[in-house]
């Protein structure tokens, strides 16, 4: 499945983009994706230990599992599945 992939703040430097689309297979581990995120971009090693992983608006943890949920938006041209993992980094502010 595909699955978008958005990075932010220091995920997004590390990284070098702010967003792109990976392939896994449905039912494939958050912790397995952590790996495959590390692959193509080794820089993320040491932010994605710091790092919140959210899966279609949902904190997950390493042992959740990747499904495709069904959404009606123009992201998915209409009626479809979509998976959004987000990256986010620690952040500071007050």
């Amino acid at each position: 499945m595909r699955v978008r992939t958005r990075y932010f703040a220091a995920a997004r430097d590390a990284a070098g983009l702010a967003d792109e689309f990976i392939e896994v297979d449905s039912g494939t581990s958050i912790a397995t994706v952590r790996a495959l995120l590390i692959e193509r971009h080794p820089a993320l090693r040491i932010v994605l230990r710091q790092s919140r992983l959210a899966l279609n608006q949902r904190f997950v943890v390493d042992t959740d599992i990747v499904v495709a949920v069904v959404v009606d938006d123009e992201a998915a041209n209409g009626v479809g599945s979509a998976v959004e993992l987000a990256v986010i980094p620690p952040v500071a502010g007050g």
